[in-house]
C-alpha cells in the first residue's frame, strides 16, 4: 500500500452500531424448526426405549410427549425472558411494546403454535384406534376397515399440514412478520443486527483534542455529554434569567430546553425541580406529557400516507367514516342543517372542519364536553377504540359550515381515526414504525412506560399576587389511561415524549430527513404543513400568539413581522396544554423545544415573552 492509500485509509474510521430489526422470514421458520428439532430428542429417545403396546402405556407416551413440549417451549421461556433456544441461537427476541414478556403471553403463543396442532393428532390418533377396536371386535385374522383408518390418518396430516401453512402464510403477508396470537399480544419477533458505518475523520483529526474527567484525550460528542455549568452560564443568558424567574415566582416547578442549529445540538439545560417535596431535580431524560405538541406529529403521520398516494388532501371524511355522512351542522338559533360542503382532510388538518373541544359558548361545545367525559371512562373495564370515537361524535352537529371558520378542536385526533382507518393498524403502531423508530425517539410513546421517568405535574394556584404549586398525582386529562396503553392513542393531545425525543423529530422537520440522510417526507409536504393554510379565514384565527401568525397544518406559521415578539417569517411550531412549546426557525435553522410540566400552562407568557428572551439570546449568539 503507498503512502497516498495510507493516508486516505486513516481518513477514515469503522464504527458499529446494533438496532433490533423486523427478521428474514427464514430466519424465523430456521429458528422454529430447530426447536421442534431439540423439543423432539426427548421423545425420539423414548419411543426407542418404551414401546407402545396398549393403551396404557399410548396414555403414558402422550402425556410425556406433551410434557416435553410444555416444558422447552413454555418453562424454558420463561427463565429465557421469553425467547427459546432456536432464537438465541439465531439472534432473534421476542419484544412486547414496553411491558415483559409474561408467562400468559408465552402460554398463548406455544399453544398457537404448538399445542393445538399436537392435540389435532392426538385427537386423529384416538378416532382412528377407537374406529379400528370397533370394526375388529370379531378378533379375525383379516384387518378390517383398512381403507377408513387410512383416510382418517392422511386427515389428520392433512389438518396439521394445513395449520402450519396458514400460520406460514399470515407471518408471510403481515408486514412486521407477526403470527395472529402476535398481533393479539401485541409481540413481534425482533432481530438484533450489526450495523457498520464508516466515518470520516479527516477533520476531526484537526480539531484540538477536549480532554475526559479522567484527562483521557478524545473527541467529544457533544449531544451525549453532561455539560457542567460553568461552561452554560454565558450562553442563552436571557432564556436562562426568565426560566429561572419563572420558577423562582412559582409559576412552574422546573424545566428541560434543548436548542439545535442545522440539526446540531448548540444548547440544553434543566432548571428547578420535578419534585418539589423530595427534592428531586429537573432531569431532561424525563417523560413529559406534550398534550398539543402531538399535533404537529400527527400531521406528520398523515402527511406519510399522501406522500404515498394512499389517501388526499381533498379526500372527504364521510368516504373514511360514513358516521359522518349525516352529521349537522348548528345554526345561530341552535337550529340545525345539513352540511353544505363536506368535511375534507384539508378541513381537518387546518381546524376548519367544526369540530371544538370542551367549553360552554355553544352546543357543540356542551355536547363535546360530554363526549370527552365519555371518551376517558370505561364501561365494564372497555374503553372506546376510533371505531367508538368517531361514532358518538357524529352525533354531535359541528359548530359551522366547514371552510367557512377557524375554531381550534379535535380535528387531529379525527385524522389520527383516518389513520387507524387507511392502514389498518393502532395510530400508535404506525407512528411508532414509520415516526419514533426512523427518528430514535426510543423513549417516546402514548403512555407513561416508566413512572420512575415521569415529570410531575404541578398546579399553580395564584392567591393574593402569589403563587402556590402542589402536586397533582395521575394526571390524565384526554387520557383514557395513563400507565398503560389505550385503545386510543389521541392525535392532538397523547404524545408522551422526552426533550431529546422531540427534538429529534424538530430537526427532521428542518429538510424532512432521518438521522442518516435517509428523505422520509419529501420537504415540499413539510412547506405545506408550515405555510399559511387559512388564507382568508385568518381573521378568524384567534390564539395566544399576536397577528403576525396564521395557522398551517397543526401549527402557527408566522407570516408577518410587526408585532412583539419580534422572531423571523416562516418561524412556525406550537404549544401544549402544560406549558411544553416548540419552535422551528427555517430562516436560521434553528429548532428549539422547552418542556414544562405545569397547570396551567401559561401558553401566552411562554409564546410571547420567553419567545421574546429565546430571540434575544439568538442575536447575541451570533444566530439570527
Amino acid at each position: 500500500m503507498n503512502k497516498i492509500d495510507q493516508e486516505k485509509k486513516s481518513n477514515y474510521k469503522l464504527s458499529s452500531s446494533q438496532e433490533w430489526q423486523i427478521p428474514h422470514l427464514g430466519r424465523i421458520f430456521f429458528a422454529r424448526l430447530i426447536d421442534l428439532t431439540i423439543s423432539s430428542i426427548p421423545m425420539i429417545i423414548l419411543l426407542f426405549l418404551y414401546k407402545v403396546e396398549d393403551w396404557k402405556s399410548a396414555t403414558i407416551v402422550t402425556t410425556l410427549n406433551i410434557t416435553f413440549l410444555f416444558l422447552y417451549f413454555v418453562l424454558l421461556p420463561i427463565f429465557l425472558k421469553g425467547n427459546t433456544i432456536g432464537k438465541l441461537i439465531l439472534n432473534l427476541r421476542l419484544k412486547k411494546e414496553n411491558l415483559k414478556i409474561n408467562f400468559w403471553d408465552i402460554f398463548c403463543r406455544e399453544t398457537y403454535f404448538v399445542f393445538i396442532p399436537t392435540l389435532i393428532q392426538i385427537l386423529f390418533q384416538i378416532i382412528t384406534l377407537v374406529v379400528f377396536i370397533t370394526l375388529n371386535k370379531d378378533k379375525s385374522d383379516e384387518t378390517k376397515g383398512k381403507e377408513s383408518i387410512t383416510l382418517l390418518q392422511n386427515i389428520s396430516y392433512l389438518v396439521y399440514v394445513c395449520w402450519y401453512l396458514y400460520i406460514i402464510a399470515t407471518i408471510a403477508l403481515q408486514k412486521k412478520h407477526q403470527a395472529a396470537i402476535d398481533v393479539k399480544r401485541k409481540i413481534i419477533v425482533k432481530h438484533k443486527v450489526k450495523i457498520l458505518k464508516i466515518e470520516n475523520i479527516k477533520k476531526e483529526k484537526e480539531k484540538k483534542h477536549s480532554h475526559l474527567k479522567d484527562h483521557k484525550p478524545g473527541l467529544i460528542n457533544v449531544d451525549d455529554i453532561e455539560y457542567e455549568v460553568n461552561k452554560m452560564k454565558d450562553k442563552f443568558k436571557n432564556s436562562n434569567s426568565f426560566i429561572n424567574n419563572f420558577i423562582k415566582d412559582k409559576f412552574i416547578s422546573g424545566a428541560v430546553i434543548r436548542v439545535c442549529k442545522n440539526k446540531k445540538l448548540i444548547y440544553k439545560n434543566t432548571f428547578g425541580l420535578n419534585d418539589i417535596e423530595k427534592n428531586v431535580e429537573m432531569k431532561e431524560d424525563l417523560l413529559f406529557r406534550t398534550y398539543s405538541m402531538t399535533k404537529p406529529l400527527t400531521v406528520v403521520a398523515f402527511l406519510l400516507l399522501v406522500q404515498n398516494n394512499k389517501i388526499y388532501l381533498d379526500t372527504k371524511l364521510e368516504d373514511i367514516y360514513e358516521e359522518f355522512k349525516n352529521t349537522k351542522v348548528l345554526k345561530e338559533n341552535n337550529e340545525l342543517e345539513d352540511q353544505k360542503e363536506k368535511i375534507t382532510m384539508h378541513h381537518l388538518l387546518t381546524m376548519t372542519a367544526g369540530f371544538t373541544y370542551h367549553g360552554i359558548k355553544n352546543e357543540t361545545e356542551k355536547l363535546t364536553t360530554k363526549f370527552l367525559k365519555n371518551f376517558a371512562t370505561s364501561k365494564d373495564g372497555k374503553y372506546w377504540d376510533y371505531k367508538d370515537f368517531c361514532k358518538n361524535l357524529a352525533k354531535i352537529p359541528l359548530a359551522f359550515q366547514p371552510g367557512t371558520n377557524w375554531y381550534y378542536g379535535i380535528e387531529l385526533d379525527v385524522i389520527a381515526a383516518v389513520i387507524e382507518k387507511i392502514t389498518g393498524e393502532k395510530f400508535y403502531d404506525y407512528v411508532k414504525e414509520n415516526i419514533f423508530e426512523k427518528l430514535k425517539m426510543f423513549d417516546s410513546s402514548f403512555y407513561i412506560n416508566n413512572k420512575q421517568k415521569e415529570a410531575n405535574v404541578y398546579n399553580c394556584i395564584r392567591e393574593e399576587n402569589k403563587n402556590t404549586l402542589i402536586k397533582i398525582n395521575d394526571f390524565k386529562v384526554f387520557f383514557q389511561q395513563m400507565y398503560q396503553q389505550s385503545p386510543i392513542a389521541l392525535g392532538g393531545a397523547g404524545l408522551i415524549s422526552t426533550s431529546k425525543d422531540y427534538q429529534n423529530f424538530l430537526n427532521f422537520l428542518i429538510d424532512g430527513k432521518d438521522h442518516n440522510g435517509n428523505q422520509l417526507l419529501d420537504f415540499k409536504f413539510i412547506e405545506m404543513m408550515s405555510k399559511d393554510q387559512l388564507k382568508d379565514l385568518k381573521k378568524y384565527f384567534k390564539w395566544t400568539v399576536n397577528e403576525d401568525y396564521s395557522y398551517g397544518y397543526g401549527v402557527r406559521v408566522k407570516i408577518e413581522n410587526k408585532a412583539y415578539p419580534v422572531t423571523n417569517v416562516g418561524e412556525y411550531g406550537w404549544g401544549g396544554l402544560l406549558g411544553s412549546f416548540c419552535l422551528v426557525d427555517m430562516k436560521n435553522k434553528i429548532t428549539m423545544n422547552l418542556m414544562i410540566s405545569s397547570k396551567p400552562g401559561h401558553n401566552k407568557i411562554i409564546e410571547n415573552d420567553f419567545v421574546n428572551e429565546f430571540y434575544k439570546d439568538l442575536q447575541e449568539e451570533n444566530l439570527n
